[in-house]
């Protein structure tokens, strides 16, 4: 699959007539449907062998949510159909568990929602179910207006590579592992799957899960509405559900809503407001109405002395270019495209009181990109070990196009002897490979770094490692980290991916090299160790891993192997969120220190 689907990636990329350019779509479009299928079959062994683990970190419950129903808008838009989502206000800000898992249980069920729904809606819901001081039971549900399931069914359809019927799976494909799968991961976080549907009336899919409390404190950062508190909004969709959607959301920020559901009634609700003198403060439209249209409607509006910088329109994403074209000939700058969240409301007021302008992040061009487009910095001496041949094929095209240099080794042994030979940059690092493994050539290598580098300047100065691996199991990350690479890639590689990968490994800033011993390196290995045990005392995840891979890189002398392995455990268990092992790692890396000289005991100062 690395194959196919990298050599297709770079196909595309070259001049191509019409017709090979319908091939090659196709070929990836295949190759892309049978990785699904391949991944539904690895979770479901590892569900089976039970080696399938879940992170425990804190995450905002609606972003995840919103994110999985976004990423699957385009294909709803494409069929005609609304996608609604409702939210409990009464939600924590932020929950502890597992938000991959959770959003993949979420993207099956709205998914398949899409699939099995030809006109009308999908809605998910998320409400509080239970709340207590060790954490919260959420209730999950997605409702759909689709062709149903038979009663019969019901029990059949969680059943692994199972369908409603044979003719489902004739006209629609799949696996039959998706429900399965989801079950299974429902099960996991300690709640229950079940579905209530008829055929011909829709499906609703709903279960529950358990999530422990938020450790951070506080809220999340909001968008501040407060100067909208009160104000009069005429919301204007010819659906019903949508728009008592809206309306919801906007009560639940302070602002008082009244509905149409067409284009002539909002003009109506619009002329009797103001000959009431109670006129409207904002007006939110659907772009897309029967018969008078959101963009016929502003327009009208406008006509009548409505300001378009008081109109928002909700717009949509297949016709993003043509909608936002209409909206600056209207002179409305604020408009959200569907599906919306309360996010995105409260975003779209905010700006409106601003008169259109967001506070946004300045704009910085990324770096690795340049040096792609021939316009950055220095290019690249990069190793490249692995066994494949059609792989080894794959990644040094990838590399060579952004214009770095290739060299290959076959196995871990070659990777060390080249290594040992020459300079590079960067290493991407096969983890399975003859003769010598991707795991053991990187602690090779790490060690001949700390003799070379602590001969030639006391210290450590470390090559970045990329482990490439088609381990899909739980703690292939760790073991890969904990040999000393510094990030992860799994194959299939996508150019994307790979070049994200080689900024991050590239982004730490440079430091200037300082001895091993002496005063100088005492006060950076303490400077380090105060930075890991302030994180500690925060809980700050991200503080705790940079200090503790500072130190680690820091740590030069051939005495100090035990340190950086304590510096190492201290960073995987940071990436974990396992606070109280991140704890007792870095009391036995403030020993080790200590012992090493590098760090005076506290009885010393």
């Amino acid at each position: 699959m690395n194959g196919i689907l990298g050599m297709t990636e770079l196909a595309l990329d070259t001049d191509l007539t019409a017709e090979q350019l319908g091939y090659l779509r196709t070929i990836k479009s295949s190759a892309d449907a049978l990785l699904v299928i391949i991944n539904d079959i690895l979770d479901f062994s590892k569900i089976e062998a039970g080696q399938l683990h879940f992170e425990e970190i804190d995450f905002p419950v609606i972003d995840v949510v919103a994110d999985a129903m976004k990423a699957l808008a385009v294909h709803a838009e494409e069929k005609g159909l609304e996608m609604l989502f409702a939210v409990d206000p009464r939600l924590p800000v932020r929950v502890r568990g597992d938000p991959l898992r959770l959003r993949q249980v979420i993207t099956n069920l709205v998914g398949n929602a899409i699939k099995f729904t030809e006109q009308g809606e999908v809605e998910a819901r998320v409400r509080l179910d239970h709340q207590d001081d060790a954490g919260v039971t959420l209730q999950f549900q997605v409702r759909d207006t689709g062709i149903g399931i038979a009663p019969e069914k019901h029990r059949q359809i969680f059943e692994a590579f199972s369908q409603g019927d044979a003719s489902t799976t004739r006209r629609f494909g799949g696996t039959g592992l998706g429900l399965t799968i989801c079950n299974r991961l429902v099960a996991l976080m300690h709640g229950q799957l079940s579905v209530e549907s008829a055929v011909g009336q829709g499906s609703i899919f709903q279960f529950t899960a358990r999530f422990m409390a938020s450790v951070e404190a506080g809220t999340a950062e909001s968008v501040d509405t407060r100067a909208c508190v009160g104000k009069r909004v005429l919301v204007v969709d010819d659906s019903r559900a949508q728009a008592r959607q809206a309306g919801v959301m906007l009560q639940a920020l302070g602002l008082r809503p009244q509905i149409a559901f067409t284009g002539p009634d909002a003009l109506r609700q619009f002329d009797l407001a103001q000959a009431e003198a109670v006129g409207f403060d904002l007006v939110l439209i659907d772009s897309i109405m029967p018969g008078m249209d959101g963009f016929e409607l502003a327009t009208q509006l406008i006509a009548k002395g409505f300001k378009a910088s008081r109109i928002i329109l909700l717009t949509t994403i297949l016709n993003q270019k043509i909608d936002n074209l209409k909206c600056e000939r209207l002179g409305v700058a604020i408009r959200i495209s569907k599906p919306c969240f309360p996010g995105d409301l409260a975003e779209a007021l905010h700006a409106q009181q601003n008169d259109g302008n967001v506070d946004l992040a300045p704009f910085e061009v990324d770096r690795f990109l340049a040096d792609a487009t021939g316009g950055g910095q220095r290019k690249l001496r990069i190793l490249v070990a692995e066994d494949n041949a059609v792989n080894q094929t794959l990644v040094r095209k990838l590399l060579e196009k952004v214009g770095h240099h290739v060299v290959l080794a076959n196995n871990g042994q070659e990777a060390v002897d080249r290594f040992s030979e020459d300079h590079f940059d960067l290493i991407l690092m096969d983890v399975q490979m003859p003769v010598m493994s991707g795991i053991e050539a990187s602690q090779a290598i790490r060690a001949r770094e700390q003799r070379r580098s602590y001969v030639l300047s006391g210290g450590w100065h470390s090559t970045p490692i990329i482990a490439l691996t088609a381990h899909a199991m739980a703690g292939d990350r760790e073991a890969c980290l904990a040999a000393g690479m510094d990030d992860h890639l799994s194959k299939p590689l996508r150019s994307a991916d790979l070049y994200a990968a080689i900024e991050r490994v590239l982004a730490g800033p440079e430091v200037a090299p300082e001895p091993v011993a002496g005063a100088s390196s005492s006060k950076s290995a303490g400077s380090h160790m105060t930075d890991i045990e302030a994180a500690l005392a925060s809980h700050d995840r991200d503080k705790l891993m940079t200090a503790a891979h500072d130190l680690r890189d820091r740590l030069g002398s051939p005495e100090a192997l035990l340190a950086v392995d304590a510096a190492i455990r201290v960073e995987l268990a940071a990436r974990r969120g396992d606070f109280a092992a991140a704890g007792r790692d870095a009391r036995e890396l403030r020993q080790e220190i200590e012992r090493i000289g590098m760090l005076m005991p506290p009885t010393a100062r």
